[in-house]
């Protein structure tokens, strides 16, 4: 499964579709597959693919083999948290997404240290792995290990980062993502309202078979493509053909229109039609939007990295023998990995296809963390902590070449 999270887009969200010579007949195409799509619906099961806890039900019982950060006495069950808003943070300290939120979570866990709201950050991972993270990146609020994968089990929190806000009575209030987690959500289940699920919950959409295209109304960008399923919400349409084509971005030539208007796309079969799903919404994008997608080969400006001094810097061994990797926006920690993959994030950072010509072999461990608002700063990290080298080219690559045709 890919599973992506990107950090709010700025732009306008959700208003109307792009601007376009023939906006017309592209609001009647649109038109049309979502009314499809609701008609697919209806003929599929009605039953929610999402079978963990709920809100308004009682949250499972906490199972932390230890807490730190935690006073003397403090026990981690609901008759002892009653009277307190608890923020459930199930993440671990090689999810980047994870500690690419820490500074929101610290700063609400701040603002709430005075009030009756605890925050717990569980994690299955050992706890030295754990305290040793903590010197490097603090993280407020009580910090709970799960070795078992109880709790987190409990929780059915498959995908980290997960936020499960509880009530002061021990009933779920709210299950979202940290960049989801506001003041205002905590303060109205302090409160003891009701929160606005449509904003702040997860839900995972009742269809056997679904397919929809429309105009973003979410204010953050995220991605899961998996068997059977694909879904990206305030996404471009660049972007959604990426994922479906499995291309990076800086490898597709579109009009610029493609780039700007955000859209929330979902679509969902059965098991025995998944590998057919990505063509599916592929042909979807196409026809809703008059495209025409062909891949071809051309000379283009490349980054050529190189490893002068061979294994060197920052760059580890393999420490484990199941591969692992995390990214977000700052941050990349990856285990057992190919430098492909590395080469791939700069790539997507500083949008100019990376050749990687190392000459690296076997997997890597290393952890990257830079300015996303300097681009350039990955490089510079690369060359200091890694010691590869990124220098300007032009090379002959496949790239994905999509036009927009008139009528």
């Amino acid at each position: 499964m890919i599973r992506e999270n990107y950090k709010p887009y700025k732009g306008n969200v959700g208003s109307a579709l792009p601007t376009f010579p023939f906006r017309n007949s592209i609001v009647s195409r649109l038109s049309i597959v979502v009314c499809a799509a609701v008609w697919i619906s209806t003929t599929g099961s009605a039953n929610s693919q999402f079978s963990g806890p709920k809100p308004n039900s009682a949250a499972p019982e906490l199972r932390l083999r230890q807490l730190l950060q935690a006073p003397e006495g403090a026990a981690p069950d609901w008759p002892s948290l009653r009277g307190r808003v608890v923020v459930l943070e199930f993440w671990a300290t090689w999810c980047a997404p994870c500690i690419s939120a820490l500074p929101h979570l610290n700063q609400l866990a701040d603002k709430f240290k005075d009030k009756p709201v605890q925050f717990i950050s569980i994690t299955d991972e050992d706890s030295e792995v754990v305290a040793a993270f903590l010197k490097r990146r603090p993280i407020k609020g009580w910090v709970g290990i799960d070795l078992n994968r109880s709790s987190r089990d409990a929780f059915q929190a498959e995908f980290i980062p997960r936020t499960v806000v509880v009530d002061k009575l021990g009933r779920i209030a709210a299950i979202t993502r940290p960049d989801l987690l506001t003041e205002e959500l905590i303060n109205t289940v302090a409160e003891g309202r009701q929160p606005d699920l449509v904003r702040f919950q997860i839900a995972e959409d009742p269809a056997r078979f679904n397919l929809t295209i429309r105009p973003a109304k979410s204010t953050s960008t995220s991605a899961e493509v998996s068997p059977g399923r694909f879904t990206c919400r305030n996404m471009s349409l660049k972007r959604a053909l990426s994922l479906i084509h499995n291309i990076s971005e800086t490898r597709i030539i579109c009009p610029l229109l493609l780039q700007d208007a955000r859209y929330d796309i979902s679509a969902a079969v059965t098991a025995d039609k998944s590998g057919a799903l990505n063509g599916l919404v592929s042909k979807a994008i196409e026809t809703s939007f008059n495209l025409k997608v062909r891949r071809e080969t051309r000379e283009v400006d490349v980054l050529v990295m190189t490893a002068p001094k061979g294994l060197a810097g920052g760059l580890k061994p393999a420490s484990a023998a199941k591969p692992k990797y995390s990214l977000a926006d700052d941050a990349m920690i990856a285990t057992g990995q190919q430098i492909d993959l590395l080469a791939d994030r700069i790539e997507k950072v500083m949008n100019v296809p990376v050749l990687n010509e190392t000459g690296l072999a076997g997997r890597y461990d290393w952890e990257i963390v830079y300015d996303s608002k300097q681009a350039n700063s990955i490089v510079e990290v690369a060359r200091k902590e890694l010691d590869l080298e990124l220098k300007a080219s032009r090379r002959r690559i496949e790239i994905l070449v999509v036009e927009m045709e008139r009528e």
